[in-house]
């Protein structure tokens, strides 16, 4: 129960996270070299945050997979909750894939900002 919990909750953190960094890399790449040099100099960190984030989503997530069956699938079986589930997984996949979508994005932003430097 608690790696599908922290699964999940990392998952939220990649979509949040690349979201808030393409939104920000966005606004920065309209100001003063000053505030260009900071974000250059905040992006490895944040790089390594969102990599061992989805590292972490990965590794529980399959974990979440081997036990699958025996743990969330009968609770929905049993509970009359299938669709919820399918549901459940879609929303969660859109969210992390556009977290990742986000983040190879702003990466592509970054490069350009580090060009012009």
């Amino acid at each position: 129960m608690l790696n599908n919990y922290f699964n999940d909750m990392a998952v939220a953190i990649v979509a949040v996270a690349g979201f808030t960094i393409f939104l920000l890399v966005g606004i920065v790449q309209k100001k003063d070299r000053d505030t260009k040099v900071m974000i250059l100099s905040l992006f490895p960190k944040m790089a390594g945050l969102m990599i061992g984030t989805v590292v972490f989503v990965l590794g529980t997530g399959f974990i979440r997979l081997s036990n699958f069956r025996a743990f969330e699938l009968a609770n929905a079986v049993e509970n009359g909750q299938e669709a919820a589930l399918v549901v459940k997984y879609i929303i969660m996949s859109v969210l992390f894939l556009g977290g990742v979508l986000c983040w190879l994005l702003t990466h592509r932003k970054i490069k350009m900002i580090r060009k012009e430097k």
